[in-house]
């Protein structure tokens, strides 16, 4: 009788603890389906943030390195996510890519390689020179210590495809023929299937023209991730009917708009050519009507530093224009790095990529359920791991524009025992 007093004792401990633990978790699971709604002030994107960036004129140091410390500052203030580093310059570029990339990515600000097509008059880049199937496999492998390398970019690819496609439009001694083509694609991808295999092409005039468009899809559209398009032209022209007509082409490709806005005496491009300037409304322009088709937009060497007599009159057109495209992006994770599905009601689940109109106030479900697995919210991190809410509450404002926010989740039965 005893023993059977005891075990009675002890069995109705267990059932107690146990009614104790659901209704626990049924509060929990409660309040996750009372949980207010993201404000609709905030506009949603389920296809992630559009590439908004800035190409070339690169900041260099004394020593004629890559200033990283002076590009990461301009590229955040313009509100960028991307920036484009063309290896050309100087023989240190390649050698200065790791750091810029580590110092990119506690910024949340991805990182796509260019790489010049062969010219006579020019140096081939350091270290692999025209070899641009060595160069994917660099990247590649490159792309595991620094996940924020999105993509290589081949320049001016189109005036170097071979078979010639146009008078203008490729080379009979070019390299890049359909088989040398898979070879860089198949490298690029060796280690690391998802980055992207860019190339570069014009609207009119420079060339990228009706048949020439359809040809040059037929024969490299499986064996390219998009297309990295410069609007080679003075005015904004035809530029929706050309981006319209190629975005339909690419079927579901990326397609990277290039607007210049580079000061004409320093570097390259139309307004040199033509013997114009870029004008505020000019950028303002060209950057909206490409922004409205293009899965990204990026500027041609605008300048990055007050020394530049153009910065005061460029750069704060296209930071403003970034400013309002520009997103927050909501992950979830669980304790162990596991991506986790998190809905807010009226959204479909993370990642989430809100543009805010407004400070803001996102509040997460205290609980999910997974798989029969209920997890319990942590708290809030960015991008580098550090805690910014340890409640279901964050407000995002302006400085959170751009940024990468993680919900943090650990599994239920983990959080009871750690906290009995």
């Amino acid at each position: 009788m005893v023993h059977s007093s005891r075990r009675a004792s002890k069995n109705g401990s267990v059932r107690t603890t146990s009614r104790s633990l659901h209704f626990l978790l049924f509060i929990f699971i409660l309040l996750g389906l009372l949980i207010p709604q993201v404000p609709s002030a905030w506009a949603s994107s389920d296809s992630g943030p559009r590439a908004l960036g800035t190409y070339s004129a690169e900041l260099r140091s004394a020593t004629g390195h890559i200033d990283t410390a002076g590009m990461i500052t301009s590229i955040k203030a313009l509100h960028a996510n991307t920036y484009d580093y063309l290896v050309l310059h100087r023989s240190t570029d390649w050698e200065d890519l790791p750091g810029f990339l580590q110092a990119a990515a506690k910024e949340d600000i991805s990182v796509r390689v260019v790489l010049s097509v062969p010219w006579p008059e020019a140096t081939p880049p350091v270290p692999y020179g025209d070899d641009f199937v060595v160069w994917a496999r660099q990247l590649s492998q490159l792309s595991v210590a620094y996940p924020n390398l999105k993509a290589m970019i081949i320049d001016d690819f189109i005036h170097k495809i071979n078979p010639v496609l146009s008078n203008s439009n490729g080379d009979p001694n070019g390299p890049f023929t359909v088989s040398y083509v898979k070879q860089i694609y198949t490298a690029l991808h060796s280690v690391n299937r998802n980055l992207k295999l860019l190339v570069g092409a014009y609207t009119l005039p420079a060339g990228f023209a009706g048949t020439v468009a359809t040809d040059f899809v037929q024969s490299y559209g499986d064996i390219i991730d998009g297309m990295w398009i410069a609007h080679w032209n003075t005015n904004v022209g035809d530029l929706e009917y050309e981006l319209e007509r190629i975005g339909g082409l690419l079927q579901g490709k990326d397609l990277q708009v290039v607007i210049y806005a580079n000061n004409p005496d320093t570097w390259w491009g139309p307004f040199r050519q033509n013997g114009t300037v870029p004008t505020p409304d000019y950028v303002r322009t060209a950057l909206t009507i490409a922004y409205k088709y293009a899965t990204g937009v990026t500027t041609y060497c605008l300048p990055l530093s007050g020394n530049d007599p153009f910065y005061p009159t460029l750069y704060p057109v296209v930071s403003d224009l970034y400013l309002t495209w520009s997103s927050v992006t909501i992950k979830a994770k669980t304790n162990l790095g596991q991506e986790l599905p998190v809905s807010f009601p009226g959204y479909s689940s993370t990642p989430l990529y809100l543009t805010p109109q407004g400070p803001e106030t996102l509040t997460a479900p205290g609980v999910v359920v997974l798989n029969g697995t209920s997890y319990y919210l942590l708290g809030w991190e960015d991008g580098s791991g550090s805690l910014v809410s340890k409640g279901a509450s964050f407000t995002c404002d302006t400085q959170s524009i751009g940024r990468t926010l993680y919900l943090v989740y650990e599994p239920f039965t983990l959080t009871v025992r750690r906290r009995s």
